[in-house]
Parts: C-alpha cells; structure tokens; sequence
C-alpha cells in the first residue's frame, strides 16, 4: 500500500507541474497581450501628436515613418509570439488532462486495493467473531 500512496503523491505532484506551467502560459500570453495593447496606444499616441504638429507647421512627421515600420514589426513578433503560445497552452491543456486522468486512475486502484483489505480483514473478524460465538454456544450446552 505504500508503493500505492507514493504513486497517488507522485502523480498529484506531476499535475501540480503541469497546471505551473500552464498558469505561466497563460500569464505570458496576458503579458503579450499587454504589450501589444501598449504598443498600439503608443502607435495612436504618436499618429495624434504628428496631426497636431501637422498643422502649427513643425516637421515631426518624417520620423513617424520609421516609428510605425517598427511598430508593425514589433506587433507582429508579438503575434506570433501569441500564436506561439497558444499553440504551447493547447498542448499543456493536453499534458495536464492526461496527468490528471493518470492520477485518477491511481487513486481509483489505491481506493479499490484500501477496499478489498478492509473486505478481507472484517471477513476474518467476523470469521474470529462465529468461532467464539460457536463455542461460547458449544460450552453452554456442554454444560448442561
């Protein structure tokens, strides 16, 4: 039985691993997203500041050019990178799935062998329990 619980444990810590990295996907993933947004408000930033430097006559607009260019790339690195991810979350979901009917399993099996002693041992007790009954039962006649 003590191999038995030493799987049940080993197989609960492989879930707790594999649901670790799946929540450190899912918080890079949201950390991407984040970028992304902010590099998006960035890009609206600038494209605001360049209208309004439009029209007091500054030549800020020459350098947008470049800054957007950048940006286009940099959000598509991080499209990718989310593509990238979830791709990875879709198979930890899987790993963890597969961890988590592996541990179930054992836990059925340690559950069934627990049930089958305990069917055991009160079947001997009852056993021990009719043979003092039975002769307690065989004295008193005895004795009479």
């Amino acid at each position: 039985m003590k191999a038995r619980n030493t799987l049940v444990r080993l197989h609960k810590w492989q879930v707790d691993e594999k649901r670790k990295r799946l929540a450190e996907l899912y918080a890079l993933r949201d950390e991407l997203e984040r970028n992304k947004q902010a590099m998006e408000v960035s890009v609206v930033r600038e494209q605001a500041f360049v209208n309004s430097a439009a029209g007091s006559g500054e030549d800020v607009g020459f350098s947008y050019g470049a800054f957007a260019q950048a940006a286009i790339m940099q959000r598509d690195n991080i499209q990718r990178s989310i593509q990238s991810l979830e791709e990875q979350i879709v198979e930890a979901l899987e790993a963890v799935g597969e961890a988590f009917k592996s541990l179930k399993r054992q836990e059925i099996v340690a559950a069934n062998q627990e049930a089958r002693k305990t069917k055991a041992r009160d079947r001997m007790e009852q056993i021990a329990s009719d043979d003092q009954a039975i002769e307690s039962h065989e004295r008193k006649a005895a004795r009479k």
